[in-house]
């Protein structure tokens, strides 16, 4: 399921660049797929959680139940960024040169944090997971930026309402998928802990401290700052073969 939602995520941005009607098509079909996938799961592990288990495997199960939501809701936003997209083409509509390369940037950083997350779940890295949440943060502020931003446009007239409102659509999208893959690894590393609380749900996602957390949270500033000329790339990411 991991792997299926950051292909999908990837997927849906590279049509904020290159819209194409099979690959939207290809999106909403993945993500009806994976809803099923989360169903399934979901169903199978509230089964398991009825018969006797051990502590470490009454957190595993806690962990999974938590993380399929996540990444489900995480497939959500992928297939809400794939209908702006649609919508924008058949409206003829297109953002100034400026804020879609704002966007770029943006993206580059969803890519990261979405493909850091599903390996490090997917490998169980504990080092991957480290990187999540600093870079959480650096593409909250970023969005935080780009609306402040696109407030400027649209008061010199550079850019339209409508415009406006689906870029902060996409952007509250961006943040919405940060926050879900650091509530992800947040899970993953609740499910190490030896404490007596087996609960893995905890909704400070975004709480860091130390020098691990604060080195990733440098780097990322710095790669991701939009007065840096070497992030502002078009952002794309080639169709993997299924």
């Amino acid at each position: 399921m991991a792997k299926k939602v950051r292909k999908n995520v990837n997927r849906a941005m590279n049509l904020l660049n290159d819209y194409q009607q099979n690959r939207f098509d290809k999106v909403q079909s993945k993500e009806d797929l994976i809803d099923k996938y989360e169903t399934r799961l979901g169903a199978y592990l509230m089964r398991l959680t009825k018969k006797e288990m051990t502590t470490a495997q009454t957190r595993q199960m806690s962990l999974y139940l938590s993380t399929i939501s996540d990444f489900e809701r995480i497939g959500d936003h992928a297939a809400y960024i794939a209908y702006m997209s649609k919508e924008m083409q058949e409206r003829r509509m297109s953002f100034s040169k400026e804020a879609l390369d704002e966007l770029n940037v943006v993206m580059g950083a969803v890519r990261e944090i979405i493909n850091i997350t599903a390996r490090a779940f997917m490998d169980e890295n504990q080092d991957e997971a480290d990187k999540v949440t600093p870079l959480g943060v650096v593409i909250t502020n970023l969005c935080d930026e780009l609306k402040h931003n696109h407030v400027t446009r649209l008061g010199s007239g550079a850019c339209g309402l409508e415009q406006g409102t689906i870029f902060n659509d996409i952007l509250n999208s961006f943040t919405r998928i940060a926050a879900h893959c650091a509530s992800i690894t947040s899970a993953m590393r609740k499910a190490k802990e030896a404490d007596a609380d087996i609960h893995i749900h905890d909704s400070k996602v975004y709480a860091g401290e130390g020098m691990v957390y604060y080195s990733h949270f440098t780097d990322y500033t710095q790669k991701y700052n939009l007065g840096n000329p070497d992030s502002h790339v078009k952002s794309m990411e080639a169709e993997e073969v299924q």
